[in-house]
């Protein structure tokens, strides 16, 4: 697309990424610079890319996932929220980026009108082998979670909900795994994750919901999935939000008491981390990648689920204290639940809930969370 900037500082994007064990990360500020690296933190495309071409201070979002059904794993990026006079409109907040650097399409799902940021995550959530995106706005937005679906040429937009009281403007992170999309609230937000199921015909059910910290932190939690106990089903991983210590959690996805807990960084930082889980074929359970907040340098993290860490490396310059936002690529089919027309129950209800009536996405007091 004409106007658009790729950076790489290699000669071609490795191809690479088509299985587990890649990891993507964004800068979560100052730049749109994206970059992937294999499971023990070497670089696979030299210097990666800069996803937008506009004067870009806010950072991006990343994820990853088959979004067009080719084979092929693209790479998400929603834009951190700019108003330069560089910005191109028409490019859209969102933009699907295929293994060669090539885009698959892009979108604006807030409207042009938006500049804030665009938080994203992809999941194959009806089983058709293609991995639907899900967004959510980053602060100043509502809670207003969507899903994009391909349809032969381009994304569709096919579910629109509030995952949190409409009047919350902290904004929401998302993620999706067995036919779910897992929400967080953003900062200003306490620790309160949901699990909704959507299907094509817009309709929402709230299957499960639970408190990841102490229902007193306010500073929003980040959420990812990946099989962390090797039961063939996705778990869920938690890192708080700004003002939150580097307390990682998974937890099943009826809540509960978390499976595994353990601090990712030294326990003072509190910047918060941000959350991922890794397939790495042939490595039992998936593992968690975690990248530090803003105020942290760029050394993201490779642990299994119990803490224990099998990989450390710097995403970009070591005096770079933006934060880094991470994404990985899970086993093929590890996020998907049971194709239509299995024997097996489907993960889309038919019931809709649109505006939850209550809202605890607003305590009144703050804890650092652990």
């Amino acid at each position: 697309m004409a106007g658009l900037l790729f950076l790489f500082s290699g000669d071609t994007p490795a191809l690479a990424v088509d299985g587990g064990g890649t990891i993507v990360t964004g800068s979560s500020t100052f730049s749109s610079h994206v970059r992937r690296f294999n499971n023990a933190g070497a670089a696979i495309d030299g210097g990666g890319l800069f996803a937008f071409n506009h004067l870009n201070l806010k950072g991006v979002s990343v994820a990853t996932g088959d979004v067009n059904g080719d084979g092929k794993q693209d790479v998400v990026v929603g834009d951190g929220g700019n108003t330069d006079t560089n910005n191109i409109t028409a490019a859209g907040d969102v933009r699907v980026i295929a293994p060669t650097g090539a885009e698959v399409t892009h979108l604006a799902p807030y409207g042009a009108a938006w500049h804030g940021a665009v938080n994203v995550a992809a999941a194959d959530l009806d089983g058709d082998g293609k991995d639907e995106v899900i967004t959510g706005p980053g602060p100043g937005g509502g809670p207003n979670v969507k899903v994009f679906k391909w349809n032969g040429t381009a994304l569709s937009e096919i579910a629109s909900w509030f995952a949190y009281d409409a009047l919350f403007h902290g904004g929401v992170f998302v993620a999706g795994g067995d036919g779910e999309v897992i929400t967080g609230p953003g900062p200003g937000g306490g620790p309160h994750v949901k699990l909704w199921s959507p299907n094509d015909q817009g309709a929402i059910q709230l299957d499960s919901q639970f408190f990841a910290y102490d229902g007193r932190f306010a500073g929003g939690v980040h959420v990812g999935t990946g099989d962390f106990n090797n039961d063939g089903l996705d778990d869920i991983v938690t890192g708080p939000g700004p003002g939150g210590g580097p307390d990682v959690r998974t937890f099943q996805f009826d809540g509960g008491n978390p499976d595994h807990e353990f601090m990712a960084f030294d326990p003072g930082f509190t910047g918060g981390v941000y959350v991922a889980g890794l397939g790495v074929p042939g490595s039992g359970p998936d593992q968690i990648v975690i990248g530090p907040g803003a105020g942290g340098g760029p050394n993201v993290k490779i642990f299994n689920p119990s803490g224990s860490p099998t990989a450390s490396f710097y995403a970009y310059d070591a005096k770079f204290f933006g934060g880094v936002m991470v994404a990985a690529i899970r086993n093929p089919a590890s996020d998907s639940p049971a194709p239509p027309g299995s024997s097996t129950t489907s993960a889309l209800p038919s019931t809709t809930t649109s505006h939850p009536t209550t809202s605890t996405s607003h305590p009144t007091t703050t804890t650092t969370a652990g």
